[in-house]
């Protein structure tokens, strides 16, 4: 202990031994769903190659059938088929391809600074320089 209790107070904190910079890094960063993202972001991508089955092309035969992991399903549909016999796996990747609020930015792109531009005048009328 020193004798003065300000020093031990202002003693500079020991260096983190064994703590790799990658590990520090990590720890900042959202690792995890950011590797999630990444990987809806792929799946939408290649999703033509990915997805075993046309996603709109049905076969009513093959209707309602279990996932792959339960009995009577099986590998050729995974996650199963719907009602109309419709690949569920292959709806759900062809899904991320096109969302739904893409035909919107260009939309939301033109009408987001609108308010800014009609209220910028009366803004400077006033005086107010905030």
């Amino acid at each position: 202990m020193a004798d003065n209790p300000t020093q031990a107070v202002l003693a500079p904190a020991p260096n983190r031994v064994g703590l790799p910079k990658i590990w520090r890094t990590a720890r900042r960063w959202p690792l995890i769903p950011l590797f999630l993202l990444l990987l809806v972001v792929f799946a939408g991508v290649m999703a033509p190659w990915i997805a075993p089955e046309d996603p709109r092309k049905g076969n009513l035969r093959a209707r309602m059938l279990p996932p792959a992991w339960l009995e009577g399903g099986s590998t050729e549909h995974l996650l199963g088929t719907d009602h109309l016999g419709r690949d569920i796996f292959s709806r759900i990747v062809y899904g991320r391809a096109y969302p739904w609020w893409w035909p919107r930015l260009p939309w939301a792109w033109a009408v987001q600074p609108a308010p800014y531009w009609a209220l910028w005048p009366a803004g400077t009328a006033s005086g107010s320089t905030r």
